[in-house]
């Protein structure tokens, strides 16, 4: 589907939106329940490289970190940029998908965070950390070192072969180890963009030495 295709259908879908060609972004009500409404506006600069930048514009969400936002930008934090990657490989395949998969979750955990004082679906720690966290999710990981490994790994070319044993550590192979989840993790994270997986390598290990 072409992005005019695609912004058509967000704004069928969505009443409350509004698209301005002369600065390619998407703007308006975002309705998500009966009662519940925020005001944003979506920079479509970025897609489909990489997620579109959302804004809440209604000053609903205050501008820290804590909250998930970029307190320099102030767009909507909503993932790590490897988790970006993937997502736009696998599953988001328009931008009516980005809105319904990525945007509207984030403000219904918004709004559960008002009344509740914390996130539904919980939550990486902010910066570095939360992009080492990020990583050890795809991968299915908790050691911090062996995510540091494969991520190592995969930037200097050194691939794990199915039938080689599995990047956890155990004695089976990446194909059988934990009933075949791992060799799905490692396609995951094979979908990531080497230049990120070098960036993020980079960040991590002067984030670790200097911790």
């Amino acid at each position: 589907m072409d992005i005019k295709s695609q912004i058509d259908l967000v704004l069928k879908k969505h009443r409350g939106l509004n698209y301005i060609e002369s600065q390619n972004i998407i703007i308006g009500k975002l309705q998500i329940s009966d009662n519940d409404f925020y005001e944003i506006k979506i920079d479509l600069t970025p897609y489909p490289k990489a997620f579109p930048k959302v804004e809440e514009v209604g000053e609903r969400i205050p501008k820290k970190a804590d909250r998930h936002i970029y307190t320099d930008s102030g767009s909507c934090c909503f993932t790590t940029r490897a988790i970006a990657e993937i997502l736009l490989k696998t599953k988001v395949k328009s931008i009516n998908d980005f809105i319904k998969l990525i945007v509207i979750p984030y403000f219904e955990n918004n709004s559960f965070y008002e009344i509740n004082k914390y996130y539904l679906n919980g939550e990486f720690s902010h910066n570095i950390q939360g992009i080492l966290e990020g990583y050890k999710e795809i991968l299915g990981l908790k050691n911090d070192y062996k995510t540091l490994k494969i991520i190592n790994d995969e930037v200097r070319g050194n691939n794990t072969h199915i039938s080689a044993k599995c990047y956890c550590g155990s004695t089976k192979s990446l194909k059988n180890c934990s009933s075949g989840k791992h060799f799905k993790n490692y396609r995951k994270f094979k979908l990531i963009d080497k230049s990120t997986l070098t960036y993020d390598l980079v960040q991590i290990l002067d984030f670790l030495i200097k911790k």
